[in-house]
């Protein structure tokens, strides 16, 4: 094993040992993503339930509230481009 070159044990290699470690790690690869989606999703519902919103930047209305009044109140809109 040690002795021969790469080409003879590649990544397509038929090697049964080798065959065996790439599935096994491939099954790791997939448990550790879906405990890391599990781990943020509960994340993400806890502060929902903290916050009582969904999480995410905040709204430009809740950032510059007397903007979003002012734009109401005098119907200010953006100028429409010239076509």
């Amino acid at each position: 094993m040690w002795g021969q070159t790469s080409s003879e044990h590649g990544p397509d290699s038929d090697d049964l040992g080798r065959k065996m470690m790439r599935q096994v790690a491939g099954a790791f690869m997939e448990y550790e993503k879906a405990r890391l989606v599990a781990k943020l999703h509960g994340a993400r519902e806890s502060k929902r339930k903290e916050t009582g919103k969904k999480v995410g930047g905040n709204h430009i209305a809740q950032l510059w509230p007397e903007v979003l009044l002012k734009r109401v109140a005098f119907g200010v809109r953006r100028a429409k481009p010239a076509a």
